[in-house]
């Protein structure tokens, strides 16, 4: 328990981190939703459907929905994925305390 304490202290906040927010310009935003239809409709169909995404469309899709908008953002170096998170941890199946981010 002493180690989760530490780990809670180190790796969280009492405050919710400002993740960065992407925005698409208008035309790239459109090719996203077509290409993510075309995806969609063949996953959906049982064919074999493959689509690569830059970050940035990513977290474009993120942001639509409500659950984790503001909440996840992606990185993209190289052939390495990250992310970051800042929501609470009462929102978790973990443990935690009300209030830690």
């Amino acid at each position: 328990m002493r180690y989760y304490n530490q780990m809670l202290q180190t790796y969280t906040s009492t405050t919710p981190v400002e993740l960065p927010k992407v925005v698409l310009p208008d035309d790239q935003r459109k090719a996203l939703d077509e290409r993510w239809a075309a995806f969609q409709k063949a996953r959906d169909k049982g064919e074999a459907a493959e689509i690569e995404l830059t970050a940035d469309e990513i977290n474009a899709l993120i942001a639509e929905n409500e659950k984790f908008k503001g909440k996840v953002h992606i990185t993209i170096k190289g052939d390495q994925v990250s992310g970051q998170l800042s929501l609470p941890l009462d929102e978790t199946p973990f443990p935690g305390r009300k209030g830690v981010t």
